[in-house]
């Protein structure tokens, strides 16, 4: 086995669950404090990690079952991963299971490797370094046993900001385009916030909001009201990997809209009436009116804010009617942006 330390794992806050990813749609929480598993001691709890009533309910829904390990905005580029399991019960081992990461590009999941083993301790190496934020321990098909893990070590580093365009230094990166997962991180019970998909600015989709909508991401704990793989730095001379500039496209969907907003830091840039996603935004207004017809709003935010700030949300407010969104952009530079206008 390699070292216990460094543990890329112990280096950020993470969520660790179990997920079923057929059947019922949750999670289980496990039944320690998951700060255990990457704490640099090995003596495993004294109970498993499930609690045995989710896991026979697994075991009647979902066949394919998996321990997700994720980092939410931040990037670990690894090369090998260490199991430590209980010594006193070989029933609980992972002897056939599979690591695998979450290509945020693909929106897929990727294997990195098998992990193939008969020992309390083993460690697995990857035939080639794999980069991401999110990463899971795919069981066994059917298996409905539960995990005495004592300590998981992901060999490796922290690499910076998640997000697929950020992480390879692009000069634009999309926030919005085509993507499910961004849509998916404002879902809401009253489905304030949809995705339409006619009509749109730029490929095949959109997003809209309702009449009198509010809308900002959902909360998860311990992240807060982010965005994943949204960490981005915001600079008045912006580097490789950072930005300065955002823009967008939006109109109102209806012609009682009055007024939209779009949220960034404490800031809503709105057209129109100041629709504000929140008490605590303050409006700084980009237009006049709201647009009838799709338009493309440039924002320096370096100039809004004067100081180095991270975008790591966006909220969405409409005023009267509902509103659209599309093609939302952070741009390192104007001509960057300019060049990615002319090549969706």
């Amino acid at each position: 086995p390699l070292p216990l330390s460094p543990n890329a794992l112990a280096a950020v806050p993470a969520i660790i669950r179990l997920v079923p990813s057929g059947g019922w749609g949750g999670a289980a929480e496990l039944a320690h404090d998951i700060k255990l598993l990457s704490d640099g001691d090995t003596t495993p709890p004294p109970t498993p990690w499930i609690a045995w009533s989710y896991v026979g309910f697994f075991a009647e829904t979902s066949p394919v079952n998996y321990l997700l390990i994720d980092t939410f905005r931040t990037q670990l580029r690894l090369d090998a991963i260490t199991l430590h399991e209980d010594p006193a019960h070989p029933e609980s081992w992972l002897r056939d299971a599979s690591f695998d990461y979450w290509d945020a590009a693909k929106e897929a999941w990727v294997t990195a490797t098998s992990l193939l083993a008969d020992a309390a301790v083993h460690t697995h190496r990857f035939a080639a370094p794999v980069a991401a934020a999110r990463f899971r321990i795919l069981l066994p098909w059917g298996a409905v046993g539960n995990v005495r893990l004592a300590e998981i070590v992901l060999h490796g580093e922290t690499a910076g900001c998640s997000h697929p365009d950020a992480a390879a230094r692009r000069p634009v990166a999309v926030l919005f385009d085509e993507q499910d997962e961004v849509k998916n991180a404002y879902t809401v019970p009253d489905k304030a916030i949809e995705t339409q998909f006619s009509g749109a600015f730029s490929g095949g989709r959109c997003l809209a909001l309702k009449p009198d909508a509010k809308v900002g991401p959902v909360y998860r704990a311990p992240f807060g009201h982010t965005v994943p793989n949204w960490d981005f730095e915001i600079a008045e001379t912006p580097a490789a990997g950072q930005y300065r500039y955002l823009r967008f496209a939006w109109k109102a969907a209806a012609p009682s809209t009055t007024g939209m907003a779009v949220g960034v830091g404490n800031v809503a840039l709105h057209a129109g009436k100041a629709a504000l996603p929140s008490p605590t935004h303050t409006p700084r207004k980009i237009a006049e009116t709201v647009p009838a017809e799709w338009r493309v709003e440039t924002v320096d935010l370096w100039e809004v804010f004067g100081r180095p700030v991270r975008v790591q949300s966006l909220y969405f407010a409409s005023e009267g009617g509902g509103m659209l969104v599309d093609r939302i952009l952070l741009g390192r530079s104007l001509d960057a942006l300019d060049a990615a206008q002319e090549n969706p």
